[in-house]
């Protein structure tokens, strides 16, 4: 019959407890590393993501074996009249009578799936991968097919002219240089802001906003800006919604690998004081960056390379949204570093 509820209740937090409050450390660190990108909303999605977690992990260890307690035999659960599963059973006998090959195998085939990664490409949703059929789409599209696709994502070319003595020359001369510029379709005439200091310059990318090569423009206009500084004594910028998008996807993506160092390092340390082992830390860490790996391969082979796009009712392939795979790792790395610390803890327990 067992103890009394009670006591079952007290019995489980102190066996169970530490496993609870570690698993949930580990989801907060992963959240609260969101922070390494430095992106407001991301940054302000994971503090309160992480204190969501604490609350959690604060009623799991308080108040729900309150109520266990208090409930006594009305939650007592039935007895099981399923048996275990037969291919559960001789699948877990395969692998651990085989361990090197089942493990040379897994290994194998998430590092496969991982492959398609290198072609990853982040940007900012926008009407063009809105569903077929809606205005927002429709308009995008007619815009593409009778104006060019750049006329979606147009870009701003700010350029300070207070400092200068010819203004207009000046204008002039970058404008004929931006002309000159690969990837650039068209220049639309300079116009001055209300203060008449700064001369706003339209450049219609020959690509669309979520193209690659739309970037490369971006980076070769800056490129080109201390230039036209030393030359003329102007500061020239870029900016726009396109360029914006640009910048927070390059932003994000670089922000991929220093996240994953600072969540994986800091695990990695506080499962070495949890399970007092080398081992099992580095174990865990390899299973989370092959699983996140062949996510994100997955990822890019259905959404940028088109594989069963009919079965998933794609139809048409593109960036990925560039918040998305951060957000990915985060959930990710979460769940994998609570399942290890779950059956390590219970492992342990026997």
């Amino acid at each position: 019959e067992g103890v009394p509820a009670e006591e079952a209740a007290a019995r489980s937090v102190a066996t169970a407890g530490s496993a609870v409050v570690f698993a949930g450390v580990t989801v907060m660190i992963a959240l609260v590393g969101l922070a390494v990108a430095r992106i407001p909303f991301l940054t302000v999605m994971g503090i309160g993501g992480a204190l969501a977690v604490a609350v959690a992990v604060a009623v799991a260890l308080t108040l729900l074996p309150a109520l266990l307690g208090r409930a006594g035999d009305r939650l007592k659960a039935k007895e099981g009249e399923r048996p275990p599963g037969a291919f559960s059973r001789r699948w877990v006998l395969l692998t651990t009578k085989f361990p090197a090959v089942a493990m040379v195998l897994v290994v194998g085939i998430l590092a496969i799936a991982t492959l398609p990664v290198k072609d990853l490409q982040l940007a900012l949703p926008d009407n063009g991968t809105e569903p077929v059929g809606t205005p927002q789409r429709d308009s995008y599209d007619l815009v593409d097919e009778y104006f060019g696709p750049g006329y979606n994502g147009p870009l701003l070319v700010t350029i300070d002219v207070i400092t200068s003595r010819d203004p207009l020359g000046v204008v002039d001369d970058v404008e004929k240089d931006l002309r000159a510029t690969p990837g650039v379709e068209q220049i639309g005439l300079a116009t001055p802001n209300r203060t008449a200091d700064t001369a706003v310059v339209q450049v219609i990318p020959s690509t669309g906003p979520a193209d690659a090569a739309t970037a490369d423009l971006v980076d070769r206009i800056r490129a080109e800006a201390p230039g036209w500084e030393k030359e003329h004594g102007v500061a020239v910028s870029v900016t726009g919604l396109t360029a914006v998008g640009i910048d927070v996807s390059e932003r994000l993506q670089g922000a991929l690998l220093p996240f994953g160092v600072l969540v994986v390092g800091l695990s990695v340390l506080l499962l070495m004081v949890v399970f007092r082992s080398v081992l099992v830390p580095v174990k865990a860490t390899l299973g989370f960056i092959l699983s996140t790996g062949a996510a994100f391969g997955a990822v890019v082979a259905v959404f940028q390379w088109g594989w069963f796009a009919n079965l998933v009712h794609l139809d048409q392939t593109g960036p990925l949204i560039s918040f998305l795979p951060i957000l990915l790792m985060a959930v990710l790395f979460g769940l994998s570093m609570d399942y290890e610390v779950f059956l390590m803890s219970r492992m342990k327990e026997e």
